[in-house]
């Protein structure tokens, strides 16, 4: 009888000890935990790309509850007419990251196209998540890299400077004429002129002499009347 209950003791002690360890498991893979994956809740409006920021960013469980939620991300935007899109992004962390926020924006010059403009606050978010992620094990799948001055922001390509040998400076000669004789009538017209146009971010500058000539002559029975003019200016 004694070995049978110190049996059902042992299996008791084992059985206790097995879900203690299972129980933390599981705790350490709820989102929040250090060595587990966060739970994040995008707050946005309907022109958002769900499926496209969820393929790009998998590291994260994603919630349909922000009080479930260790980051609850509010995404807006505001246009600025012409000129372009501003999106704010803000960052409030919640359960084991309350008290951590951020606030983010990306700009979206007016000639994006929409993949851009959506890859432009994809970026930001990533950016915005790594002070989350880095205190789990989801870190060791991020990657982070820097692009120089000369480089597109993305990483598409680099930019080539050019050499202009004339300065921004383009030169124009232009001329003509034409000439006409009748019985009674003859009159010939010359024009000639010059551009010279620099066209720069500060300045834009024409320069334009010029000079026009008319002949007529006409011929009567009292001799022939000539007349002459012309017009010249810069």
């Amino acid at each position: 009888m004694k070995l049978n209950s110190s049996a059902l003791l042992l299996s008791f002690l084992v059985f206790f000890l097995s879900s203690q360890i299972t129980h933390a498991n599981s705790n350490s893979r709820q989102p929040g935990r250090p060595n587990g994956r966060i739970s994040v809740f995008l707050d946005t409006e309907s022109w958002f790309d769900h499926d496209f920021v969820r393929q790009q960013i998998p590291v994260v469980n994603y919630v349909r509850d922000r009080e479930q939620a260790d980051v609850h991300i509010i995404i807006t935007r505001h246009n600025a007419g012409s000129a372009g899109t501003n999106y704010a992004i803000s960052f409030i962390g919640n359960r084991a990251f309350l008290g951590i926020d951020n606030d983010l924006t990306y700009w979206a010059a007016a000639t994006n196209s929409s993949d851009e403009t959506r890859r432009g606050y994809t970026n930001i978010l990533k950016i915005g998540l790594v002070s989350y992620l880095s205190s789990t094990t989801m870190i060791d799948r991020v990657l982070v890299d820097f692009f120089s001055e000369t480089t597109d922001a993305l990483g598409l390509e680099e930019e080539t400077v050019e050499t202009d040998p004339w300065n921004n400076w383009v030169f124009e000669i232009y001329g003509g004429g034409n000439f006409g004789k009748e019985e009674k009538l003859s009159n010939y017209t010359l024009r000639t002129g010059f551009y010279a146009d620099r066209v720069t971010t500060n300045w834009k500058i024409r320069l334009r002499p010029y000079l026009n000539f008319n002949n007529r002559t006409y011929v009567t029975t009292a001799g022939d009347i000539v007349n002459s003019t012309h017009r010249h200016g810069y």
